[in-house]
């Protein structure tokens, strides 16, 4: 039996699903979750005007209790962002500054009444949040980022009692500049430019030498003058030497002659810059994360074009104001008007409306939070009102409900004037976070004095309109198109049998326009259909304590007798639960409360008949005394957008926490269906290694690229399980790796308790320690990401490159032998497997190839044709030993070592990360060979070691191959 599979075994038939034509999709939309790019669609999005930016939105968690917090984290937020908004403004040589900074306070303050309603403000779309600390993190300032260079992040993390206590925030540095760093992340997709404690691709040093001189060790940071300091032992502060004790540390003097970079050396007292490749002050060689992932670009190549800076190229002008306004808004819930054209033409189309009027009906009996108000207009050239009322648990809903399923028929062309009129007098004057909900046929067009009263009313009252729309070619099409888009509204045109689509993404829009603090918090837990010849089907499901209040189970199908025998649950324990149906018997039900935490099981038996098909649905309200268990997920396209494949790839994510502890070990899968929604999807592993589209191993964001055969519509979901191997941090989790004393050089900066360490986190890995997590037990979660209509896709196009390998570890080195590991590609991006490895082994580091296709001047160049050991799939390891016989390597001397892969199109991975390594000796025995973390002679760790490869069998690629053969041809030509 497989959590989230169909299983087997309980009816002789259900091993013929495969074959009987079935269709099992899995769908559905989890609350707070986003079908968006990297940074998803916001309603408040960020602008500049002069210099400065405004619609910067910081939103308090309601986690955050207002009793330990208040008017003194307010305050803290304003100190805070008055300190970056000064480091912007020099960081970007007086480029761009903080103009106008909104706080929004969660509705569970008491104090918040005082304050002004939100209009378009809610907490998903703040770019700055302040929230209890992540476990890995502690206090420390950190960015969301999954994204590639020039990639926005997802937001900064902030704690309250980094924003109020100076005597914490002060452990990472000056507040301001500390803050700029992750604004650098954040908004315009740079790096760290420096080393991590333990990191073996992102190590604190790592050895340099000029010539042929032996090597030692330098800080991994970027500078435009040497750093001044001395090194010493954290634990005694006594003056070391690096190479003769591990815990020796260098610690820089506070005051230097440095100016750069932000990204390194942020907490010195005399940067304030960026380091620059003009200025020649970029170090492109050093092993970090920027250099990796920007391709050595240094970071003001990369923020420079970024469009913030490329459209302000002008200084900011002498004596303008540059003074930063707060306003601060608490959530208020969102107000929805429903405007709904009921003339001929639009009630002639069938399909249309019964597709409108079953999504409407889900969505407000399931979707609509207890909180907000409905009201709703139907219309032609005359209205008919229904007024606004709060939506609660009661009669609102069952009546507009029976409002929907029986809509007027009204004559005459449609009067859209009329109607904006008609919801501005239902809102009155609370129009504050409204959304209109129109569907129109577009028909008619707008009088004249439509622009000068309702435009501008509805634009007023920041009211977004949000237009399903039947036909493109209307007269009113124009005025329609500019009302959506004056109002930061979305248009969805309806197309000949994709009116499905259409309508869910219609209402999927609305629901994101509800903050996650007032939504019914309803999780996903399974969403299947099924339709085909097999009778007997079942399916299990995980019910973990994020939704051990209830859990409610509903199958529908469309036709009575399709089902034969009722539906039932079986528990964890082995008791079965029946259902409940309507009179009609195309409905069974039940909602079963205290549900216990296992692994749970539903039965039907049906007709048999593929005519007919059933859809059933596993869901919970979020649990509100267990800390949640949450799945996020989204992607860099908008759902319904068309994306160009030929210009870049499609990246999937997908986030997975505790609370704010992220979650390792989960099983996730996306299910990518091509044509239509119900079509046997292509499914592929979502990864958290930190590999191809993974930027980070062990966050809890897992991630993978797409490639297409076809042009096509495709359909996209993710599903989610616990793998029976899943794991959370403890709110105490500390790692001796995230321990560092290079950020309290502030003279006035007491020390941090040993109960409440500084840390600095994360290189290349997010740490674990199994002492100090817990297993997260059963779950599942199914997240609907929408549909792109992919374009840029013929058979004239190259194959893809394979991904880049970016965590090369040289394990131990001797002068006739090396030992490598690494995590496999994939062929074309993340998909398929490799041909053939290359390895560059160099004296400088600037003799490797600029280009993929380049071969660069190393040392020694090195072709391995992928055999039985390294055919490996996408994020596994890779293990070799390479055997030097012949060509051995010099003791004590520095060498460069990279890789690159090949795919069977003959297209090249771009240059792995560079690895440097020192040879020791030589290796006489094969014992020595054991496993050596945290030894040996290079800056990387230990791993398993696989097999070993004599140079003999590398040395040659296949034109040397090729060149053979042609003199072995030509030799017995003249013998004969």
């Amino acid at each position: 039996m497989t959590c989230g599979g169909l299983t087997a075994g309980e009816h002789e038939d259900v091993d013929d699903v495969a074959d009987s034509g079935l269709v099992a999709t899995l769908a559905g939309t989890l609350t707070g979750t986003f079908s968006a790019a990297v940074t998803p669609a916001s309603d408040f999005p960020v602008t500049i005007k002069d210099n400065g930016y405004r619609n910067v939105l910081i939103a308090i968690s309601s986690a955050v209790g207002e009793d330990e917090a208040g008017d003194t984290l307010i305050e803290g937020i304003k100190k805070a962002m008055t300190e970056l908004s000064k480091a912007m403004k020099r960081a970007t040589r007086e480029r761009l500054y903080l103009a106008e900074v909104t706080i929004l306070l969660p509705k569970t303050w008491s104090g918040a009444d005082g304050y002004q309603e939100a209009t378009l403000e809610k907490y998903e779309d703040s770019l700055i949040r302040v929230l209890p600390p992540n476990p890995v993190y502690g206090e420390q300032p950190y960015t969301v980022q999954p994204g590639q260079c020039g990639e926005p992040g997802l937001y900064m993390h902030l704690t309250s009692r980094y924003l109020i206590n100076d005597d914490v925030a002060c452990r990472w540095g000056d507040r301001g500049k500390a803050l700029m760093k992750e604004w650098t992340r954040l908004r315009w997709g740079a790096f760290d430019e420096s080393g991590y404690k333990d990191d073996s691709i992102f190590p604190l040093y790592y050895p340099h030498a000029s010539g042929e001189e032996e090597p030692h060790l330098v800080p991994n940071v970027c500078s435009d003058e040497p750093v001044i300091g001395k090194y010493k032992k954290p634990s005694s502060g006594a003056e070391c030497k690096l190479k003769e004790d591990k815990e020796c540390r260098f610690v820089p003097n506070y005051l230097q002659n440095a100016s750069s970079s932000l990204m390194s050396n942020h907490h010195l007292s005399t940067v304030h810059e960026f380091c620059d490749a003009d200025g020649k002050t970029h170090n492109s060689r050093a092993p970090t994360r920027h250099n990796l992932l920007c391709g050595g670009q240094s970071v003001w190549e990369v923020i420079s074009k970024h469009p913030d800076l490329e459209e302000n190229s002008k200084e900011i002008e002498q004596g303008s104001s540059v003074e930063l306004r707060f306003t601060v808004v608490r959530e208020v819930p969102t107000k929805y008007m429903m405007a709904l054209e009921t003339t001929s033409a639009v009630k002639g189309k069938e399909a249309l409306n019964d597709k409108l009027k079953e999504r409407l009906t889900k969505w407000l009996r399931d979707g609509v939070s207890d909180e907000s108000f409905v009201g709703l207009v139907e219309f032609g050239s005359i209205t008919v009102k229904t007024p606004l009322k709060l939506a609660g648990s009661g009669s609102t809903r069952l009546d507009l409900i029976d409002k929907i399923s029986d809509l007027k028929s009204l004559e005459g062309p449609p009067c859209y004037g009329c109607v904006l009129s008609a919801v501005l007098q239902l809102l009155g004057g609370k129009a504050n976070n409204s959304v209109i909900l129109l569907v129109a046929s577009g028909e008619e067009p707008f009088t004249e004095s439509w622009e000068s009263i309702f435009l501008n009313m509805v634009k007023g009252h920041n009211i977004r309109v949000h237009i399903l729309l039947l036909s493109e070619e209307g007269k009113g099409v124009a005025k329609l198109k500019e009302l959506n888009e004056a109002t930061t509204g979305r248009m969805f045109p309806v197309k000949q049998s994709e009116e499905d689509e259409a309508v869910r993404e219609f209402i999927e829009e609305a629901q994101r326009a509800e903050s996650s603090s007032f939504k019914r918090e309803k999780i996903m837990i399974q969403e299947s259909t099924f339709k085909g010849k097999t009778k007997h089907l079942n399916r299990s499901f995980g019910v973990d304590d994020s939704v051990s209040e209830s859990i409610s189970f509903m199958l529908t199908t469309d036709r009575s007798q399709h089902v034969t025998r009722w539906p039932f649950l079986v528990t964890p324990a082995g008791n079965k639960i029946t259902t409940e149906t309507n009179g009609k018997r195309t409905q069974f039900s039940v909602i079963v409360t205290n549900p216990e935490v296992g692994l749970w099981r539903w039965e039907v038996v049906v007709s048999g008949s593929d005519l007919y098909s059933i859809n059933v649905t596993v869901s919970a309200p979020r649990t509100t005394t267990a800390a949640p268990l949450a799945a996020e997920a989204w992607m860099n396209a908008k759902s319904g957008d068309t994306f160009d494949a030929s210009a870049k790839q499609l990246h999937l994510y997908t986030r997975i926490r505790r609370q704010e502890s992220p979650v390792t070990g989960a099983s996730v899968r996306a299910l990518v269906s091509q044509g239509r929604p119900t079509a046997a999807p292509r499914e592929m592993q979502l990864l958290d290694v930190g590999a191809g589209a993974d930027t980070l191993a062990g966050d809890g964001i897992y991630s993978r690229s797409v490639t297409f055969t076809e042009e096509d519509v495709y359909f996209f979901k993710i599903e989610v399980s616990d793998n029976n191997s899943s794991y959370y941090k403890k709110d105490s989790f500390q790692h001796t790796s995230l321990q560092d004393i290079r950020y309290p050089t502030l003279a006035s900066c007491p020390d941090a308790p040993s109960g409440d360490p500084s840390t600095l986190c994360c290189g290349s890995v997010v740490p674990s320690d199994p002492q100090q997590e817990k297993q997260t037990r059963l779950f599942n979660r199914i997240i609907n990401l929408g549909s792109l209509k992919i374009t840029g896709v013929s058979s004239s196009q190259p194959a893809l490159p394979p991904s880049q390998i970016r965590d090369l570890k040289v394990k131990r080195a001797w002068i006739n032998r090396l030992s490598l590991s690494w995590t496999a590609p994939g062929g074309e991006g993340d998909r398929g497997n490799v041909t053939s490895y290359e390895f560059l082994l160099a004296t400088r580091d600037e003799d490797f190839p600029k280009t993929r296709e380049a071969d660069g001047n190393p040392l020694i160049l090195l072709t391995h044709w992928v055999d039985e050991d390294l055919d490996l799939e996408f994020g596994q390891n890779a293990n070799l030993t390479l055997n030097l016989t012949g060509q051995e390597l010099q003791e004590k001397r520095l060498y460069f070592l990279a890789l690159r892969s090949e795919n069977e199109a003959g297209e090249k991975s771009v240059l792995s990360n560079i690895a440097r390594l020192v040879p020791e000796g030589r290796m006489v025995n094969e014992e020595d060979e054991e496993d050596v973390e945290g030894e040996g002679n290079s800056e990387q760790g230990g791993g398993p070691n696989s097999r070993l490869i004599s140079l003999d069998n590398l040395g040659m690629r296949w034109h040397d191959y090729m060149l053979l053969c042609v003199f072995v041809f030509c030799l017995l030509s003249c013998m004969c």
